[in-house]
């Protein structure tokens, strides 16, 4: 029974969402998904939804707050950080080192649902076809990408993270769903844990020791610690992620996944933090020293920013023959 009303409130919701997106121009709606969260006893939805707007097709990331909210959700932070990296990248647009997606921004408006009164915000970017890494590496496509294609991809998205760590930010959240591709392009994305790097005394410093934030199986072992996000945690989450593109798996996996979240998270700190780092496949044996210096326990011995990365991919591509043949 709780279930059902549950179903025909989040429908009820959709529906409500749908006609407010149409008053703002955007047609043939299709909700993607849909969940709730509950923050200091307030409960917020968040949904993601894809539309279109004069013919062109949209990715719709939005939310239902109550009107009278006492807390920030991740999405706010998003938008915040958004707006941000856009007026600095307008400021600074000479240099157009930063190829940032063209978000947009839907119209705060406020919207009742059985008497209770929600304020619907939300973030507009285009739609990307094949989508993210993560759809590209593990959809159902039968065009898989071979050896060149995933040397020159990896060259690709280590140039998209160190593109933002120039303009001084550091991601917080580097993992496959996150870069969108697009033709030849890459795009990062979801900036709700993303910071500006503050430089103190020659030193690269996000804030100040917080909550966990992140993916769990992309994290660097001092994030467990509590440690702030820096560009050496982004090196490390970029390691997981290449390791993921050339074998096609995460290099640590949790032996139980039907666990609490708070044993799934001591599980994932634990493999982070002391487990090996493991060797690749053969074929990829020019690349053990770029992911052991990557995957690091220590940040001392990791790569200390990404252009000492690239310069180690573009090495690699020069001396492979499978790319002299591609």
């Amino acid at each position: 029974m709780e279930d059902s009303r549950q179903d025909i409130r989040h429908q009820m919701i959709r529906q409500r969402v749908d006609s407010q997106l149409a008053q703002q121009g955007y047609t043939s709606c299709k909700a993607l998904r849909l969940s709730y969260e509950v923050n200091e006893n307030q409960v917020s939805y968040q949904g993601i939804t894809k539309a279109e707007h004069e013919n062109v097709a949209y990715i719709l990331k939005w939310q239902l707050q109550p009107t009278a909210k006492s807390y920030n959700s991740s999405l706010d932070a998003e938008i915040a950080n958004i707006k941000q990296l856009q007026q600095q990248w307008w400021e600074q647009s000479q240099k157009s080192f930063l190829d940032l997606i063209q978000y947009q921004f839907i119209t705060v408006s406020t919207i009742e649902i059985q008497g209770e009164l929600w304020q619907l915000t939300g973030l507009v970017m285009p739609y990307f076809h094949p989508g993210s890494l993560k759809c590209y590496l593990h959809g159902s496509s039968l065009s898989k990408p071979q050896k060149p294609q995933k040397l020159q991809l990896a060259l690709t998205l280590a140039k998209c993270v160190q593109q933002l760590h120039q303009i001084g930010w550091v991601h917080g959240d580097i993992k496959p769903s996150n870069f969108l591709l697009a033709s030849s392009q890459v795009h990062l994305n979801d900036w709700a844990c993303a910071q500006p790097v503050l430089k103190d005394f020659g030193v690269n410093e996000t804030q100040s020791k917080s909550r966990v934030q992140g993916t769990p199986a992309y994290l660097a072992p001092e994030c467990w610690q509590g440690e702030p996000i820096t560009v050496q945690s982004d090196l490390y989450a970029f390691g997981i992620t290449l390791f993921e593109l050339l074998v096609g798996q995460k290099p640590y996996q949790l032996q139980q996944k039907e666990l609490d979240k708070q044993k799934l998270s001591s599980q994932w700190a634990r493999l982070h933090c002391q487990q090996p780092i493991p060797l690749l496949p053969q074929q990829w044996s020019s690349l053990q020293r770029v992911i052991d210096k990557l995957l690091a326990k220590q940040t001392r011995n990791r790569f200390e920013k990404m252009e000492t990365v690239i310069q180690q991919l573009q090495q690699v591509i020069k001396t492979s023959a499978e790319f002299r043949l591609y």
